[in-house]
């Protein structure tokens, strides 16, 4: 773990399933695993919000952690979704939605992390059968 004082970039780490048709309340009674976050189309995200959703989400996250591994953030979403992965398989294959993904974002304000998911993290990924989504917002001089 990286200390508050460090330089290190901002990760965020994710698998989420959303839809303009989709329940995320019926995806986590299918599931079975409570979601870091939801959102419901044509309502508000956050109270500060300006906007409404234009599409409902369901989605497992690690916010904004302070470190130098890519593939930290996603053995933690993997962690939480492996003991249910049948289930998440099989909503996969049946569910109501428009995209499933992982996803991971970087967010470099000093240093820069290893760019690397291991291939145990990738056999995991596999599993799933849904895309990769990788962003990197630059903030550094």
């Amino acid at each position: 773990m990286v200390s508050m004082h460090s330089e290190a970039p901002l990760i965020s780490s994710a698998f989420s399933i959303e839809g303009k048709d989709f329940d995320p309340d019926e995806c986590t009674k299918a599931i079975g695993i409570q979601p870091n976050e939801i959102g419901r189309i044509g309502e508000k995200l956050r109270p500060d919000s300006l906007g409404t959703l234009k599409i409902s989400f369901w989605s497992i996250s690690f916010i904004k952690e302070a470190t130098y591994d890519l593939d930290e953030g996603l053995v933690k979403v993997l962690e939480t979704m492996w003991p249910k992965r049948e289930k998440i398989l099989e909503y996969l294959r049946v569910g109501s939605f428009d995209n499933a993904a992982f996803s991971s974002t970087v967010n470099i304000y000093v240093d820069r992390p290893l760019y690397r998911i291991r291939p145990e993290v990738l056999r995991r990924f596999a599993f799933f059968g849904v895309e990769y989504i990788f962003d990197v917002h630059d903030y550094s001089e």
